[in-house]
This record gives C-alpha cells, sequence and structure tokens, in this order.
C-alpha cells in the first residue's frame, strides 16, 4: 500500500503541471459553451423574452408596418414627425433627460457629443424628490503664507545643452547634448506645509462647516507653480517693471506646466483633472524643486544658494589639505629613498670589507663589487617614475605684438596634475589624505546636506513641515545686473464650482491661490564674457596693444593683439597644444599613440572637450588714440601725460578707454586682476553627463563626491 501512495504522489508530482493545464482548458470551454454559445442574456419586449440576435430580427418585422404607414398617404389623423434638425426648446418634453444645447436639434449633438458634460468639479448634484438641486456650499478660501528666507545665487561653468527639440519621449535625460557656456541665476525660499494643510483643513472638511460640506479630498492642498520675477536694471540706474521669468529650457513638460489663471481656460475635466495631474509626485518635485543643468566643469557644481558658498569654500580647502599631504607623502618618498640608498652603500661597504679582510667570498673586493652590482650601481636601485602631467602656466609673448597662436595657460590635468597613484585612489573612491581627514568637513558632506534638503520617493511628503523650494533663470544678458522676488501657487480646488462664500465670490474662478510675493532679493551682477584692456601705446607706429580676455567652455582665456587704426579688435586664434616631454623627440607616429593611450587611461569617457580655436572677436574697431593731459596725484603737482584708446562698435558712436594700467579706473582693474586669476585655474576635463553628485544624488552609481563620478560607473561596469 505504501509503495502504491508513493507511486502516486510520483505520479501526481511529475503531472501536476499538465493535469492544471487540462482542468483549465475544461473550464474555459465550459464558459464558453454556457456564457457565450448558450448565452443567459435576454431582453423583454412586447411582452416577449428575446436573445441578443432574435430581438433585431424580431424589431425588423415590427417595424415594417410602421415604415408602410409612413410612406403611405396622410389620413389626417396622423402627429407631427419632428425633423431632426428642428431647435428644441427647454421646456419641451421630448427633451427629458437629456441636457445640453438642442438649438441645432438632436442632430446637433452628434456634432459635440461631449458637450453638455459640465467641466464642474462635481458630478450633477444628487436631486431630492420635488426635482431642485442641492444648496450651494460656501466655502472660506484659505489664505496662502507668506514664503521666507529668500536667497539669490549666481553660477557660471560648462553645462550640458540639449541639441534637439524635448519630448515626453525625448527627455533632457535621454537626448543629446553638448557642452556650452551657462549662467544661471538660482532664487530659493521656504515654504510652511504645515499651516498650509492646517488652513486648508478648516476650509474643506472643519469642524464648523455643516456634516455634508466637509470633503477630505478638497483639504489637500496641491501646488500648482511657483512665480519667479525679475527687474532688470537699466544703464541710467534706473530698475524696470518685474517681468516674469520663463522655465529653464530643459524643461519638456511646456503643457502640463503652463499656469492656468481662469477656470474657463481648463481643459475638458475641469479643477479635478488638474489636480490629479499636479498632485503626481514627479510633477511635485519638478516644481518646487527643478532640476538644475547638468554641469560638466569639474569644478563647478550647481547647489542652491545656501549651500554653494559652503560648497566652494570646502572643495578649496579640501583641494589645499590634499595637495598639502602629496608633498609630505611626495617629501616622506624622498626621505625613505636616500636612507635605502645608505643603507645599500653600508651594506656594500661591510660586504668588500668582509671581502677583504677574510675571504669569505671568492673574489676578495670583486666580491663585494659583484654585490654592489646586484643592488643596483652607485644610486642603488629605486626607479622613478615620470608623471605625465602638462601642468604650468606657459604663454607667449607675441613677436611685435602681431597676437601670434600660444599654448593655452594652465594645466590640463588639474589640481597640480594626476600621477597614476591619486589615478588609483580615484578609481577606489578614495585621494590622498582622505583617510587621514575624515573627521574635517568635505565636500560629501555638503552633498548630504543636499539630499536634506531634496525633495525624493523616499521622504513622504505628507511628513514635511517645511519644504525648501526653488526657482532658475538662464536667460541672462552678461554685464547686467537683476533682482527678484518669488511667490507660490497653490490649485484652488473649487474654481469654477461657484461654492465659495460671498466674500470670495471675486475669487470663484481663480484656478490658483497666490501666496504674497517676497521681498526683493539683493542684487546679482551678470559678468561678461569678454573684455579687452587696453595695455600700452606705441606712438612711433601709432599701434594700441590689447588684450582680449574670452570666456569659454568653463575657463577664462586671454590673448594679447596689436591693432591699429580701422583694425578689428581681436580675432579667432588656434590654441597650441604644449608639447609633452614624454614623446619629445619620438617618432610622430608613437608619439600620437602614445599621448592618445594616456589620454584614454586619464580619462576614458573621451570627454577631453578644450575647443581647438577661441574667438576673440570684440565687434569693437580701432579709431585711433587721444593724448590726455592731466596732473599728478599727491602735494606736488606735475604734468602728466596719457592716452585714450578710441574705439567703435557700431560705426556711429566713439568710445574711449584709458591705456597702460596705471591710467585704469578701480573698475577695470579689479576685473582684470580676477580674469588673470581665474585664467590661471587648473584645467580638468569635464564630467560625463549625469555624473554630478548633485543630479545622480548619493545613492545614486558611480561612487560619491566631486570625483568618483567617471572612474565609479568604470568600476561598477556603467
Amino acid at each position: 500500500m505504501g509503495n502504491l501512495l508513493e507511486k502516486l504522489g510520483h505520479f501526481f508530482e511529475t503531472h501536476v503541471e499538465k493535469i492544471v493545464l487540462a482542468v483549465a482548458g475544461l473550464l474555459g470551454l465550459w464558459l464558453i459553451v454556457i456564457r457565450v454559445l448558450l448565452s443567459p442574456n435576454v431582453v423583454e419586449f412586447d411582452n416577449k423574452t428575446f436573445s441578443p440576435k432574435a430581438i433585431d430580427d424580431y424589431l425588423v418585422e415590427f417595424a415594417i408596418p410602421v415604415k408602410n404607414r409612413l410612406a403611405g398617404p396622410a389620413d389626417g389623423t396622423s402627429a407631427h414627425v419632428r425633423p431632426w434638425d428642428e431647435p428644441v426648446g427647454p421646456d419641451d418634453p421630448v427633451r427629458e433627460g437629456i441636457t445640453g444645447d438642442l438649438q441645432e436639434g438632436f442632430l446637433g449633438l452628434f456634432a459635440g457629443p461631449l458637450q453638455h458634460v459640465s467641466s464642474a468639479f462635481y458630478p450633477p448634484l444628487p436631486r431630492h424628490g420635488s426635482g431642485e438641486a442641492l444648496e450651494r456650499r460656501e466655502y472660506a478660501l484659505p489664505v496662502i503664507d507668506d514664503v521666507s528666507d529668500i536667497l539669490v545665487g549666481h553660477i557660471r561653468a560648462a553645462a550640458y545643452f540639449p541639441v534637439e527639440e524635448l519630448s515626453d519621449e525625448n527627455t533632457y535625460e535621454n537626448g543629446r547634448h553638448e557642452p556650452n557656456d551657462l549662467d544661471l541665476v538660482t532664487v530659493q525660499g521656504t515654504f510652511n506645509v504645515s499651516l498650509l494643510r492646517d488652513r486648508f483643513y478648516d476650509s474643506f472638511a472643519g469642524e464648523d462647516l455643516p456634516e455634508p460640506w466637509r470633503d477630505e479630498m478638497l483639504a489637500e492642498p496641491v501646488f500648482a507653480t511657483v512665480n519667479l520675477q525679475r527687474q532688470k536694471q537699466g544703464e541710467d540706474g534706473a530698475w524696470g517693471p518685474w517681468t516674469d521669468v520663463p522655465r529653464l529650457a530643459i524643461e519638456y513638460r511646456d503643457e502640463l506646466m503652463h499656469v492656468i489663471t481662469k477656470a474657463e481656460d481648463l481643459p475638458p475635466g475641469g479643477i479635478r483633472i488638474r489636480a490629479l495631474e499636479l498632485k503626481d509626485e514627479e510633477i511635485r518635485t519638478a516644481l518646487l524643486q527643478p532640476p538644475a543643468y547638468d554641469i560638466a566643469s569639474a569644478h563647478e557644481d550647481w547647489f542652491p544658494p545656501s549651500l554653494h558658498d559652503e560648497f566652494l569654500d570646502t572643495r578649496k580647502k579640501e583641494i589645499a589639505y590634499e595637495k598639502r599631504e602629496e608633498r609630505r607623502a611626495e617629501k616622506k618618498s624622498h626621505t625613505s629613498e636616500r636612507s635605502n640608498i645608505r643603507e645599500q652603500r653600508r651594506a656594500q661597504g661591510g660586504m668588500v670589507g668582509m671581502g677583504g679582510q677574510g675571504g669569505m667570498m671568492a673574489g676578495g673586493r670583486g666580491g663585494g663589487a659583484d654585490l654592489g652590482g646586484m643592488y643596483g650601481g652607485a644610486e642603488g636601485g629605486t626607479r622613478r617614475t615620470r608623471s605625465r602631467s602638462r601642468s604650468g602656466n606657459a604663454t607667449f609673448e607675441p613677436g611685435g605684438g602681431t597676437g601670434q597662436p600660444r599654448s593655452r595657460g594652465g594645466s590640463r590635468s588639474g589640481r597640480g596634475g594626476r600621477g597614476e597613484s591619486e589615478l588609483y585612489y580615484e578609481m577606489m573612491g578614495e585621494t590622498p589624505g582622505r583617510t587621514a581627514r575624515r573627521n574635517q568637513p568635505t565636500v560629501d558632506d555638503v552633498y548630504a546636506k543636499l539630499d536634506e534638503l531634496m525633495l525624493s520617493p523616499f521622504k513622504e511628503f505628507s511628513d514635511i513641515d517645511e519644504v525648501t523650494f526653488w526657482a532658475h533663470d538662464d536667460r541672462l544678458e552678461p554685464g547686467r545686473t537683476y533682482r527678484y522676488r518669488v511667490r507660490i501657487g497653490v490649485l484652488n480646488p473649487v474654481a469654477g464650482t461657484g461654492n465659495v462664500r460671498d466674500a470670495d465670490i471675486a475669487r470663484a474662478d481663480d484656478v490658483i491661490l497666490w501666496s504674497p510675493f517676497s521681498d526683493k532679493t539683493s542684487r546679482v551682477y551678470v559678468p561678461y564674457r569678454l573684455r579687452f584692456f587696453a595695455k600700452a601705446y606705441k606712438a612711433a607706429t601709432d599701434q594700441v596693444t590689447v588684450e582680449v580676455a574670452k570666456f569659454d567652455m568653463g575657463y577664462w582665456n586671454m590673448e594679447t593683439f596689436s591693432v591699429k587704426p580701422g583694425e578689428r579688435i581681436g580675432r579667432e586664434m588656434e590654441v597650441e597644444e604644449e608639447e609633452d616631454p614624454l614623446v619629445r623627440g619620438m617618432d610622430p607616429a608613437r608619439a600620437r599613440m602614445m599621448r592618445m593611450e594616456a589620454q584614454m587611461y586619464e580619462n576614458p569617457f573621451g570627454l577631453n572637450l578644450e575647443p581647438q580655436t577661441i574667438d576673440y572677436s570684440t565687434g569693437a574697431v580701432l579709431v585711433g588714440a587721444a593724448r590726455v593731459d592731466g596732473w599728478t596725484q599727491g602735494a606736488h603737482l606735475r604734468a602728466q601725460i596719457s592716452h585714450d584708446m578710441l574705439y567703435t562698435t557700431d560705426g556711429v558712436l566713439i568710445e574711449r578707454a584709458p591705456i597702460a594700467s596705471a591710467s585704469w579706473t578701480d573698475d577695470i582693474a579689479s576685473s582684470y586682476r580676477r580674469i588673470k586669476l581665474l585664467e590661471r585655474e587648473p584645467r580638468e576635463d569635464f564630467r560625463g553627463f549625469g555624473t554630478s553628485p548633485a543630479k545622480r544624488g548619493r545613492t545614486g552609481r558611480g561612487g560619491s563626491g566631486d570625483r568618483g563620478g567617471l572612474y565609479g560607473e568604470m568600476m561598477m561596469g556603467y
């Protein structure tokens, strides 16, 4: 018996899936027979019961006498047959149960079958036995509180710009991009969400309302928009009108983000559908914390104004600390190297002495000589490697002031150059000195603070009492000064329904309930991207030496030109690469191969996008130089002769600029010193798109910090 049960169990275990399929097939066949072929669906008509097919045949036969009667002559007793396009009045009994405009008769319903559907928030109200609708609800519209803690910040860097039109299918994240220079202003504020929830609850679900009026859905506030406005300061110092700042060019949801202010402009479905759209978590985050451009510059990243200065300061200290650690490690390495050499020499001398005195080794002194050879010659055996770092600030003084090509200043390797050891640390997510500095603030700590401010799916929005929001402005003119103000808009859940108290009837159709505008921000000056400075004047040749500064691909570049009257100031120049000492004197083909291999090692994603040419054209034409007679400053006055450069940009207005740094104004001198300092910044390769920690988040792929993006993704296999 036991064997039989075991065999049965084995049979069922082996064929259980076939048994299940057979049972399911029989069940499906049974349903088809009884529910389709032998359908129970019947209809009663003319005191008879019909199946779906039989009722069609019966109606055809039933309609034949009616058709014949209509075709025959009138007997004087026939009722009036209303044409399809005859207007139907609102009190006509024939339209019972049909709403909408019937001015074109029943045929007009086919032109717009949904035109009679109301776009109000509520479905048609139930009626009493008398046929009258329920009374109008009188909600008090909530007051929206002020925004607070307004801050403003400006960054300038190279960023990734979309090169094709964005859409739901082709978003900024998955489209094609190219790097370009960006000026971006961000305005940040704080809003009390907890107070907003309390006010909405009191207005739409509070205990003071009648029980039928209380609606938990209406009591949940929905953010509709963040309205950023700006003023631009004119040449005369006066401020222009306030204008709305459009959303960033990387926003692809234009239709959804479009601000609708009146209920009559709402799409079908009205305020209810609008609320469902804006309540989406992704949309709410895009409204309150819109993403910025993906920053390509390795030395910069986007942060809200409350954290950006801290990021720059921490990064500066971190780089300085790491450089000190590198120098300390290099010094320690040299000391250890010299110590090893001394030890080796002492060992060699001891062995030579032993061979000469006791003859313990064959060959006497020769034994010591052989031992010394084994240890590696007179300097020991320590092998030094040369790092491939193109650093320094090589410049070319143009002969005759003609603006010849020169090597681009700065270091391509960044932070003083990266050797193999630093690359190894970067690939491992560390840098020299990072381990010893764990107790000091790092850039990673600033990114962690950014995570605390940002909304995410891991944070329940209903638990947030205060939300930090921001808005961006990327449509800026270099050389202009701006100031901003901002307000928040919350959706009016009863817009267009008329269900408001008489005191708020003027706002009954307003789709958005606005907070007051914030205070004006401090001024934001957007520096020029192109400047030129008159350095010297040669009266003998009537030439003016002009130094042109151009911000290009995230860095300042400077070039010197000698210009004569009638010539344009500046032109396009080729960028010459500094010769790498490792390939000097090598066969050109071999040298090119070594450079490619080195670049692949230092920059595996091929993001070395240094421009091959830089356009220094200013659009200005030199008119000449004018003598200026003046007096020296101080107790003893002496005559002083200087010159002004005369130039024009439009051929009509002639402008002046002082020649020589001694004659420059404080503003010109300050700008020149600042640009000169920035021009010496180490040149670093661009980040890959999406590798910025600020964009990917701390839990994103590829590591963390202001390094680790490129090499972290390489190690993770992305």
